[in-house]
């Protein structure tokens, strides 16, 4: 037993009284219930025998946190603006990320009377921003955006692990990312030259993996699946008005617009068995969006001057979905076996 405290206050804030209760085992508690992991590098390991096998659903979950405040997104900004006659302006609004879930079973015999899941999702939101204006004698505005993220989801089953599941097994993991960068330069005077660079950058490695020699059975249905989703955007834009007028929407930027790669894979490794009534293994790519787009303008307000305006828009995108089956060795005595 337990012993917690509970202080029961007045509408002003006050406190009333202060009870002691003890928490003790039954179907109703007062106080906190759970355990603790503390926050750190090193590995931590949570073990609970199961003595008995109580009937219904029984989930044990992993950490959970409640909710920032916030929209749940990850932003870099960076405005400036100014004028007189030498008006410099360089604006740089970026954002770097790095997301990692890795759930396994790895090394370990598990037997179930039920199911059995693995399952790994990475999801988030990341955007960087650059945006300066002004004007003068000479005007030189150049905005900067970049956003890189990097993202691995993996579901896996370990080396010689054995699972047995008297329902289904599960092996599953999913990605859903978005990246996005926007840059602006406006502005003007007698001399103007606007630069808008914007780098959306997206890696993700979304797997589910049978590493060599594991073995699966499961009484009913076993699955394997990874899915991939992703969406990039960027957007640059430059307008100068001056005697002697240059824009440049991404235009000498060795690094512009949209990149995505984020591969989708399901991998069994050598030696492995499969054995199940049915067996499906599928990698799939979901939604995948790419949008890129460079706009430049530039003019004199006058008959004589000079005026050049360049904008380039960049996307790319990579993303295989694939199931791997790893080849044995020729004349080994653990063959990879799948049957269902």
């Amino acid at each position: 037993d337990h012993s917690d405290t509970v202080e029961i206050q007045q509408r002003d804030g006050n406190v009333a009284s202060t009870l002691r209760p003890l928490t003790r085992g039954g179907t109703h508690h007062i106080g906190t219930l759970g355990i603790d992991l503390e926050l750190g590098t090193n590995t931590q390991s949570l073990r609970i025998d199961l003595t008995g096998q109580p009937s219904g659903l029984h989930m044990l979950s992993g950490v959970t946190a409640a909710a920032a405040v916030g929209d749940g997104s990850s932003s870099a900004e960076a405005v400036g603006g100014s004028g007189g006659a030498l008006d410099v302006n360089v604006p740089s609004g970026i954002l770097n990320s790095k997301v990692v879930v890795t759930a396994r079973i790895d090394g370990a015999d598990v037997n179930a009377g039920g199911h059995v899941s693995i399952l790994s999702n990475t999801a988030s939101a990341a955007s960087s921003k650059g945006d300066t204006g002004g004007g003068g004698i000479a005007s030189i505005g150049e905005a900067h955006a970049d956003t890189t993220v990097t993202a691995s989801s993996v579901a896996s089953v370990g080396t010689d692990t054995v699972i047995l599941a008297g329902g289904n097994f599960t092996l599953d993991s999913t990605s859903d990312h978005s990246t996005s960068a926007t840059a602006k330069s406006v502005g003007g005077g007698v001399f103007a030259v606007k630069v808008a660079e914007t780098t959306s950058k997206l890696t993700a490695d979304t797997r589910s993996k049978f590493a060599d020699r594991s073995k699966i059975t499961a009484g009913k249905h076993l699955s394997a699946s990874s899915t991939s989703q992703s969406n990039g955007f960027s957007s640059s834009e430059t307008y100068a008005v001056a005697y002697g007028a240059f824009a440049d929407s991404d235009n000498t930027n060795g690094d512009r617009g949209v990149e995505i790669l984020s591969p989708a894979t399901v991998f069994v490794g050598k030696g492995v068995i499969l054995d199940a009534e049915t067996v499906d293994l599928d990698a799939q790519i979901g939604t995948t969006k790419a949008e890129a787009i460079a706009k430049a303008t530039s003019f004199v307000p006058v008959l004589f001057g000079v005026a050049t305006a360049f904008a380039d828009a960049y996307a790319n995108v990579v993303t295989p979905a694939s199931v791997e089956i790893a080849a044995n060795p020729a004349g080994s005595s653990q063959q990879t076996k799948i049957t269902g």
